[in-house]
């Protein structure tokens, strides 16, 4: 083994801080146009667009497997079972892709003075005021990152990342309005 075939596993978690600061970038940017009581939270583009890619690329490699004829020799080489492997591992990336871009447009909080507008991917839309908030939990959620959880009556209604836009404004909205802190 020499370090060439180590290199890949060393450039996944800098691919990773890579792609988490661009989202990051692009939160900042996309937040300097917002205003301090009127606001949208929502996924970043790269969400989208990393969920297109990966149901395109996983739906490419999937088609490949039964419509063409490499299926053959790859069923001699690694029997049905590596066939079964490979197909499970392609539909569980398309169904990430597909739960991306569903989240990509699913996954929305819109702040409009003191009234919150929540749809998450799971959960019924939701109108809620600040007030009405029991609690908030900020944590560190990795690679620089933090979420901050939103909870009404002690139930979970809205999760948002410090790469979505808008993030700063309702850390700091949640704490003007002296919401308690878990």
């Amino acid at each position: 083994m020499d370090l060439f075939d180590f290199l890949p596993y060393a450039l996944i978690p800098i691919v990773i801080f890579f792609f988490f600061s661009m989202m990051k970038n692009q939160s900042k940017k996309a937040q300097e146009g917002m205003s301090e009581t009127s606001f949208k939270i929502q996924q970043p583009k790269y969400i989208l667009w990393l969920g297109i890619a990966c149901t395109l690329l996983f739906s490419a490699l999937f088609v490949l497997l039964f419509v063409t004829n490499a299926m053959s020799g790859y069923y001699e080489d690694y029997g049905l079972i590596g066939i079964a492997v490979t197909c499970l591992l392609c539909i569980g990336f398309i169904s990430i892709g597909l739960a991306l871009i569903y989240s990509f447009y699913q996954d929305k909080l819109i702040v409009s003075e003191d009234t919150l507008f929540c749809s998450q991917m799971f959960n019924k839309k939701q109108t809620l005021q600040f007030k009405d908030l029991s609690s908030v939990r900020l944590k560190q959620a990795g690679y620089g990152m933090e979420s901050l959880t939103l909870f009404h009556k002690e139930k979970k209604i809205f999760r948002a990342d410090s790469y979505c836009a808008g993030f700063q404004l309702l850390l700091e909205r949640v704490q003007k309005e002296n919401i308690l802190f878990k």
